[in-house]
């Protein structure tokens, strides 16, 4: 027996000891090596690469990633140094790693470049741990490698669309305005902070959206709000608010968006202050080309409805003001080669503008200075030396221009052209120099051309109005000498016939002055049917009773045809051009039944109504075929076009050798 070190004596191992202590190293050694078996079996099958090795780097073991990985086998690993893995520019990261393990510091997760043996560079990520004995002595390292360039590619892409994004975000015109669901403000693009007044976006992150959109859309974002969190779009038009207070339009469009991970709202902000002025310009000249239109409208009606030219001209120079714009304007027309001023509208008073002549030859010159006498003519500044000021101011004369025009700076001229041909002249002025424009002149030449075929209608009217006046002085005198003027011729046969009886024989006087009378009173009769016919607003004062009665009268005595009245009412309360109406239609029957009827006996019948007054004309004359070709045609037309331009009807009903009947109703209703 030995003792031990504290002086006890060991007893000694007796031969179970010794086989029990055998056997437990052996089942020591058995697990060890079953550890060791099931570690390298873990170690072979990872997917990283497991490389071991010692403290001044060399390889000690080397699993099938590795191979994988760097493309060496184990064979040729093992022995080697652990820099044959490392770039040139990477080399001076395994000493440092190394030194960190011998002071036993784990590197984890180092990113960094290796190199394989065909020289392929490839991206990994490094996990170096000491390993230690079982005294606890830092024996070598631990290096698990994991390929990560298939990551390292995505994160680039990542990067380059994230920077791309951002460049997209930062560059684009629209404001971008990224929000959290309550309404704060996470981020923005330049173009939103700038228009909205702010140099940077940083004074805008964390403030709540109604501090940029007027308070009258408040509702709006409210909405806007709402829609994105149903997972709707959002789209409105509405206004913001600039940092200075004053506001703006702007087209909005929302989308839910993640950002940061987490749901935020995309909202992209236009301003369409442009459009928006656009769409006022558009519908400005909407406006002012309805007007313009409507002003050539009640032009056009004016000169259909209107035939006296004076009040014409000046109507038309009044509406001309809407649609282009003057100081003063006039209208001139040809008379022979002088140019007249018929209408003016202006400062100066009318009786010294209102029959200007400028003398032959004058007159055209304005007309002729754009080359011929069919174009307008602007003279932008009449005091300029331009050739046609010169050529205006030699026209008009420079002792008249300081005289009554003294304001004109601006000249608008143009044609008055009927037919092809210039009749007068269209002379626009305006204090401001250079205020016309083409645009003005083609304005103004629709004008002229209305004005035109006013003057031109009016000529006519006046021409018509001579022949009228003209057939009628004729159709007077035709029957002043058929019935007046024999009536007198009879009057003084009778007169002297009765002189001569009264020298002769006293007691035969009567019959003669008998005759006399008569004559005297169908000439009377006569004169008043005609200065009825020549005054027929005699018939508003004296009625369509005693119009027709005259008529009736008129044809006794004119003719000697039985004329019999029928009158079943009194006068009747209809509107003055129903009873001018009437007394037409009877006019033109009676004169139809003595010119064709070869009547002995007419009547006349007048009954009213209700609901109208009825006209009846009857005669016993030869009769006719209505519906035939016949001298009376046109004046049974007239009769019939005037009763139903006044809602009534005509009857007419004859036949060869019966006699004819026309009745002609007209409803009593006011005009």
């Amino acid at each position: 027996m030995m003792p031990d070190p504290a002086g006890r004596t060991e007893e000694p191992l007796t031969r179970s000891d010794r086989d029990n202590a055998r056997h437990l190293r052996t089942s020591r050694d058995r697990a060890a090596e079953e550890m060791r078996s099931r570690l390298a079996a873990i170690v072979e099958s990872s997917d990283d690469a497991i490389i071991g090795k010692t403290l001044d780097g060399t390889v000690t073991s080397w699993n099938s990633a590795a191979k994988g990985l760097y493309g060496y086998s184990a064979e040729e690993a093992i022995g080697q140094p652990i820099t044959m893995l490392a770039p040139p520019d990477r080399s001076g990261e395994i000493p440092v790693i190394l030194k960190k393990v011998r002071r036993g510091e784990k590197v984890d997760h180092l990113e960094t470049v290796r190199v394989s043996k065909d020289g392929r560079l490839t991206d990994v990520a490094l996990t170096v741990s000491p390993i230690k004995d079982a005294s606890g002595n830092i024996v070598g390292a631990s290096t698990i490698a994991r390929d990560i360039t298939g990551q390292k590619r995505a994160e680039e892409q990542l990067r380059e669309k994230e920077a791309q994004y951002r460049s997209i975000f930062e560059a684009t015109g629209d404001g971008l305005v990224i929000t959290d669901l309550d309404g704060n403000l996470v981020d923005a693009n330049p173009a939103f902070c700038s228009m909205h007044g702010y140099d940077t976006c940083e004074k805008l992150v964390g403030r709540h959206a109604t501090e940029w959109i007027h308070p009258d859309y408040r509702q709006l974002h409210e909405d806007y709000a709402a829609a994105i969190e149903a997972g709707r779009r959002f789209q409105a038009q509405g206004v913001h608010v600039r940092k200075d207070g004053t506001s703006f339009p702007v087209e909005i469009h929302g989308s839910a968006f993640t950002y940061r991970g987490e749901l935020h709202v995309l909202g992209v902000v236009r301003d369409v202050t442009e459009r928006a002025r656009a769409y006022e310009l558009l519908e400005r000249r909407v406006k002012e080309r309805t007007r313009e239109l409507s002003t050539l409208l009640e032009v056009s009606k004016d000169v259909a409805s209107t035939l006296e030219l004076e009040p014409l001209l000046g109507l038309i120079l009044d509406q001309l003001r809407t649609v282009v714009d003057y100081t003063d304007s006039s209208l001139l027309v040809f008379e022979g080669e002088d140019l007249v001023t018929v209408g003016y509208r202006g400062p100066v008073p009318q009786e010294r503008i209102m029959g200007t002549r400028f003398p032959p030859g004058q007159g055209r010159m304005m007309l002729e200075g754009s080359g011929h006498m069919m174009e307008p003519i602007i003279i932008e500044d009449i005091r300029s030396d331009a050739p046609l000021a010169r050529a205006y101011r030699q026209v008009v004369g420079e002792e008249l221009l300081r005289r009554d025009f003294g304001h004109i700076r601006s000249w608008l001229g143009v044609p008055l052209v009927l037919k092809g041909q210039p009749i007068g002249l269209l002379a626009i002025i305006h204090d401001e120099p250079g205020y016309y424009t083409e645009r003005h002149a083609e304005l103004a030449r629709t004008i002229a051309n209305q004005a035109a075929i006013a003057i031109e209608n009016a000529r006519l009217y006046e021409q018509a109005q001579s022949m009228a006046a003209l057939e009628e002085r004729q159709r007077l005198a035709r029957e002043l000498h058929d019935s007046v003027s024999q009536a007198l011729y009879g009057i003084t046969l009778g007169a002297d016939a009765a002189i001569t009886l009264l020298e002769r024989d006293s007691n035969r006087v009567a019959e003669p002055m008998e005759y006399v009378r008569s004559l005297a009173e169908a000439g009377l009769a006569e004169m008043r049917a005609l200065i009825f016919e020549l005054r027929p607003e005699s018939l508003e004062n004296e009625g369509l009773i005693a119009a027709l009665e005259k008529q009736a009268a008129a044809l006794r005595a004119r003719h000697e045809i039985s004329v019999r009245t029928t009158i079943h009412c009194e006068e009747p309360d209809v509107y003055l051009e129903a009873k001018e109406a009437l007394y037409r239609v009877a006019q033109e029957a009676l004169h139809n039944t003595v010119k064709h009827a070869q009547a002995s006996s007419v009547e006349l019948k007048l009954e009213c109504g209700a609901n109208g007054v009825t006209l009846g004309i009857s005669d016993d004359g030869v009769g006719f075929d209505p519906a035939g070709s016949f001298p009376g045609h046109l004046g049974l037309k007239s009769m019939r076009e005037r009763t139903m331009r006044l809602g009534g009807t005509l009857e007419i009903k004859s036949a060869p050798g019966k006699g004819t009947r026309i009745r002609a109703w007209i409803p009593s209703g006011r005009q």
